[in-house]
């Protein structure tokens, strides 16, 4: 089975980060009062089912991404190599050697791309502007 890699936005990270913390200071604070009478666990049990939703939010965000990488790999929506030297021939301006239509295709896979990873909307606002760069300018302009 190969190996999947999964990317976290910079804000999942910090709270895994965070939560991470948490529990190693609740476990070692933990560690140092098992033997007193008068410690509770009443509020215990809320801060680890906060944890708990932290971490479960992550996988979820993590699951949906694979599932989303797995329909755009069924659609054979991921770009290929030859998307990309179509890409390069056309933002170099040599979209004559590229198939009719290559425009529009190679960006729909970057708009599914962005679905899943949310850093992709840079690349498909960068190909926009690519696109709008080569354009055939109307008279007068």
């Amino acid at each position: 089975m190969p190996i999947m890699v999964y990317q976290i936005s910079e804000n999942e990270f910090y709270r895994l980060v965070s939560c991470a913390n948490q529990i190693n200071f609740i476990a070692d604070a933990c560690a140092g009062l098992k033997n007193r009478s008068d410690f509770s666990i009443n509020g215990l049990e809320d801060f680890l089912n906060a944890q708990q939703e932290t971490l479960q939010a992550v996988i979820k965000a993590t699951e949906e991404r694979r599932e989303a990488q797995a329909v755009l790999d069924a659609e054979q929506g991921t770009l290929q190599w030859f998307d990309w030297l179509h890409a390069l021939r056309i933002a170099r301006g040599d979209a004559r050697h590229t198939p009719s239509g290559a425009e529009a295709r190679i960006a729909e896979k970057f708009e599914k791309a962005a679905r899943i990873q949310e850093g992709m909307t840079r690349v498909c606002e960068e190909w926009a502007a690519t696109l709008a760069a080569h354009a055939p300018q109307a008279p007068g302009r």
